[in-house]
């Protein structure tokens, strides 16, 4: 398993990642391998689109719910190039207010799981929460993440199980088609589910940030990476503030990434298929040929008795018809053609010269 880290990537070429809420001296690196020695024992990333407007309200609520382990924590909270003109500033005004706060502004629009790598990139702690924006993975449950790690060590990833979902009956169906097709695919336990909130360990997190899937999709590369995985009973609280922002085709956009980025299952049915196809087509030929061998094998076997009938009605008639089998034109013998049966030399004087050809048969 990969320990090393990349350098945190989040711009166009060219361009830096906007950051706030780190140290700015030479001696302390923003992000990646040249971190300070001391890194927190714990971090929590959070990626945040149009969010602004609640944001300080769930720092707050973070902050409450750390406790004791606020001092050993760092919120990393990545804004995905929000259009409105509210998140970053809050991001801003937060970092600056509380010590443990990181803000990471994004160049362009990436969507979540972009965005959340991004904030793996940049998180330094032993242990790396990941949670949502919209107090629907509640700040609360954060002490029964804490408390699950420290009680299982030797696991990579302790994720949140709800009992009961705050989601529409659409979502819940595709949640649970969604279980169902990484059963399927990546061999996922039947009694393991994933959600967005989860806790991972370093090793994890560093394989996962080595990752060069351009756009991961987050449980496919966790159950890839590792099989150190159980779940913790959590709440499922609704949704305080804004809209989700997956759409019916955004949800079947991330079940096709399940399916093709982590998977030669569509690969293996196309070529299954073509197998049957081809067979198929074989044994249509071969039914269609003597289909019509069928239909027309009476007939041609009429023709070919016709055919050779008539070869020895031919012969007869030219062995009854009198035919001379030659005509001698001209002979070295006296007698002249006039004295010559039909059918016997006929003595007339040999022109010159031999056949053409040299003596070839004609």
């Amino acid at each position: 398993m990969p320990q090393g880290r990349r350098n945190v990537s989040l711009s166009t070429k060219g361009a830096s990642p906007q950051m706030v809420g780190e140290p700015q001296d030479s001696t302390t690196p923003r992000v990646g391998p040249g971190a300070p020695v001391h890194r927190p024992r714990w971090s929590i990333v959070i990626p945040c689109y149009r969010s602004g407007g609640w944001l300080p309200e769930l720092v707050k609520e973070i902050a409450a719910h750390a406790g004791d382990r606020l001092d050993a924590l760092e919120l990393v909270l990545v804004d995905d190039a929000s259009p409105d003109a509210a998140t970053w500033p809050a991001i801003e005004r937060i970092a600056r207010e509380h010590a443990f706060v990181r803000g990471l502004r994004l160049q362009f629009n990436v969507g979540q799981y972009r965005a959340l790598m991004a904030g793996l990139e940049a998180a330094r702690g032993d242990w790396v929460v990941t949670m949502d924006d919209d107090f629907q993975t509640h700040p609360s449950e954060l002490p029964r993440f804490f408390e699950a790690a420290l009680a299982h060590p030797d696991m990579d990833a302790i994720i949140g199980r709800y009992p009961t979902k705050e989601h529409s009956a659409f979502r819940n169906v595709g949640s649970r088609l969604f279980a169902r097709l990484q059963e399927r695919i990546y061999d996922r336990p039947a009694d393991l589910e994933t959600t967005s909130y989860r806790i991972l360990s370093r090793p994890l997190v560093d394989t996962l940030v080595g990752s060069r899937v351009i756009d991961p999709v987050f449980p496919s590369i966790i159950l890839t990476s590792t099989r150190r995985l159980m779940n913790i009973d959590i709440a499922h609280h609704p949704r305080a503030h804004g809209d989700s922002g997956y759409s019916v085709g955004r949800l079947v956009g991330i079940v096709l990434g399940q399916v093709f980025d982590g998977s030669a299952v569509p690969l293996r049915a196309v070529s299954l298929l073509g197998l049957a196809v081809s067979a198929g087509s074989v044994a249509f030929g071969v039914y269609s040929f003597f289909s019509w061998l069928r239909g027309t094998f009476l007939s041609g076997t009429i023709l070919l008795s016709l055919g050779v009938m008539g070869e020895y009605v031919m012969r007869l008639v030219v062995q009854l018809s009198g035919t001379p089998r030659y005509v001698v034109r001209a002979s070295t013998d006296e007698r002249t053609p006039v004295d010559v049966e039909l059918g016997a030399p006929v003595p007339e004087r040999a022109s010159e010269g031999g056949y053409e050809g040299g003596g070839d048969e004609r």
